[in-house]
């Protein structure tokens, strides 16, 4: 019996408990929505066009707040100047190594 008490008691705390508890976005429901899209830009890389496509979207929150990203990859083929080919990425990435 005075296990059956204290179960309720815990009860009908975590209850008042969860009442009172607030959130950034307030007491209205949470209203949740997305977007997605294709995505096309020119620009010059070397005095040549470069032309980039794209993927973007995000997830919405609120109509207010929303996170998403994107990736973007190069269309067209611009090689790098014969300066530019001396050097390379090291494969741990964090250097710079030159091939003479």
């Amino acid at each position: 019996m005075k296990a059956a008490f204290v179960l309720f008691l815990v009860a009908v705390v975590a209850t008042t408990a969860r009442a009172d508890e607030k959130t950034l976005l307030g007491s209205c429901p949470i209203v949740s929505g997305g977007f997605g899209g294709p995505v096309v830009k020119v620009s010059q890389i070397h005095g040549e066009t470069a032309l980039f496509a794209a993927a973007r979207g995000g997830w919405l929150i609120n109509h207010v707040f929303s996170v998403g990203g994107g990736a973007y990859g190069q269309v067209v083929d611009i090689q790098a100047p014969a300066a530019a080919r001396e050097y390379y990425l090291a494969p741990d990435g964090a250097s710079v190594i030159s091939r003479s």
